[in-house]
């Protein structure tokens, strides 16, 4: 048979106690069997579930579950263990963590996955896999449910936790996810900056140096034919002397209004010269630059001749040098003449046009005069110039007379320095041709 006490814990049980209950069962009024029942009463024992997040929570990074059983350990429950005595254990059972990945309030993913007892040192605790969280999730949402084997023992589920995104991915993630997800495009992309790096370097290792340098070149010219023409500018009057009699033998007014008496200077030039010889030991072959009144004097001397160029401010490298290509040519020309000199000079004055355009070439004197095309050069040469060179053409193709003064005049809404830096490079390449005066 079986028997069954009820007992109404309302009214009879309490936390703390023990309680004794008799059975004595009998037959026939005589005693055959008692029964003794202790029922120990124990407080219920509350737990908390505590779930922590492993891991830094941002984009492309992987992440854990960690849940603790609060207010209860394998110690406690040892504790209450005893004979006759039944604890059920609570590691007996699945803790599942439940995990929602959120882009804004949009649903991106959701997941479970049943977690893996690692209790030690007494404590209850469970450790979940790896989560992964995907590109573009700003919020995840996550809480862990407890479903124990043992029926005695009450499921419980955790409280919804939730966290944000606030920081990007890491760039390494990044760049691993970018070649995963879009393996085509990053190997195009990274052509493309290969591409790119390259190109840069080569503009920082040759194009720029070359084209610093063109610019350092072109600045240089410009500053050269600056100077040049200003130098022409202050020009007055050039003289030519026989430098052993100290007399003239030619000179050349360039502007014609010349005040500088050639006879009355060349004496007090020449004396300057000896003395200069004097002081060097005989060294120097002629004053180079000497203030006279007014004007600046420049001199360049050969074996027999010494030239002086007046002019109202100093002159330029060029010019000077122009000066010592003038007279040593001067001195190959005529030096015959210094042989037995009679003071004739009616061969010097016979070859006045060629010594006149000489002049105008050395010391680029050909600036004041007009400028004409080149006859040789054809239309399908001048269409290999640039656009600016090409109106310069056609503007001295259609008007007679034209000089850089000219010139510069019609163009002046470009840069002076511009203009007057392709005259040159034309008259150099013989596109226009300079006045002659043989």
């Amino acid at each position: 048979d079986r028997y069954y006490v009820l007992i109404d814990p309302l009214d009879a049980l309490g936390a703390g106690k023990v309680y004794h209950i008799q059975i004595t069962f009998s037959k026939d009024g005589c005693e055959s069997q008692i029964w003794n029942v202790y029922l120990h009463i124990y407080p219920k024992l509350e737990y908390e579930i505590i779930i922590v997040v492993d891991g830094d929570v941002r984009e492309l990074e992987e992440i854990q579950f960690t849940v603790t059983m609060q207010n209860l350990t394998t110690e406690l429950i040892a504790s209450m263990s005893g004979e006759g005595k039944f604890i059920p254990e609570p590691s007996e059972g699945e803790m599942i963590v439940f995990v929602i990945f959120y882009n804004g309030d949009e649903l991106i993913w959701e997941g479970n996955q049943t977690m893996t007892f690692t209790g030690s040192g007494g404590t209850l605790v469970w450790q979940s896999a790896d989560f992964l969280i995907d590109k573009g999730v700003s919020r995840i949402e996550y809480y862990v449910e407890f479903q124990p084997d043992n029926p005695d023992i009450t499921s419980t589920t955790a409280t919804s936790a939730e966290s944000s995104l606030t920081s990007s991915p890491a760039f390494g993630k990044l760049i691993k996810w970018l070649f995963t997800e879009f393996t085509p495009y990053m190997i195009a992309g990274l052509a493309l900056i290969a591409i790119i790096f390259v190109s840069f370097t080569v503009y920082l290792a040759i194009i720029r140096p070359k084209r610093q340098k063109e610019h350092s070149k072109k600045k240089q010219y410009l500053d050269k034919v600056s100077k040049t023409i200003s130098s022409v500018i202050s020009m007055r009057k050039l003289i030519v002397v026989y430098s052993e009699a100290g007399v003239p033998v030619f000179e050349y007014d360039i502007t014609g209004e010349s005040t500088v008496d050639s006879s009355l200077v060349t004496g007090l030039l020449q004396a300057v010269s000896g003395m200069g010889i004097e002081i060097s030991g005989g060294t120097a072959k002629g004053v180079r630059k000497l203030d006279y009144g007014d004007f600046v004097v420049s001199c360049a001397a050969s074996e027999h001749y010494a030239t002086y160029l007046f002019t109202t401010g100093e002159i330029s490298k060029d010019i000077m040098q122009g000066l010592a290509i003038f007279i040593e040519w001067f001195e190959k020309r005529f030096k015959h003449l210094t042989d037995i000199w009679d003071g004739n000079l009616d061969e010097i004055n016979a070859k006045k046009g060629q010594i006149d355009d000489k002049i105008a070439e050395d010391l680029f004197i050909w600036t004041l005069h007009p400028l004409s095309l080149n006859p040789m050069k054809t239309e399908k040469d001048f269409t290999k110039l640039g656009q600016y060179s090409q109106n310069i053409i056609n503007f001295v193709k259609t008007t007679k007379g034209v000089t850089i003064g000219l010139i510069l005049e019609y163009f002046a809404k470009y840069p002076k320095e511009e203009t007057v830096m392709l005259i040159f490079a034309l008259v150099e390449d013989m596109y226009l041709l300079r006045k002659r005066f043989r």
